[in-house]
C-alpha cells in the first residue's frame, strides 16, 4: 500500500514542479489511504 502512494507521489512530483504541492497531495493521499485501512479493520 505504501509503495502505490509512492508512486503517486512519484508522479504527482513530476506533474508538478512546485515540491510543496507535490509534499502536500502526498500527504492527502497517504492520509486517505490509511484513514480506508482504519476504516476496513473496523469493519473486520
Amino acid at each position: 500500500m505504501m509503495t502505490y502512494s509512492l508512486k503517486l507521489y512519484e508522479n504527482s512530483k513530476i506533474k508538478s514542479p512546485n515540491k510543496f504541492l507535490g509534499l502536500l497531495v502526498y500527504l492527502i493521499l497517504s492520509y486517505l489511504i490509511l484513514s480506508s485501512m482504519h476504516e476496513m479493520n473496523f469493519r473486520l
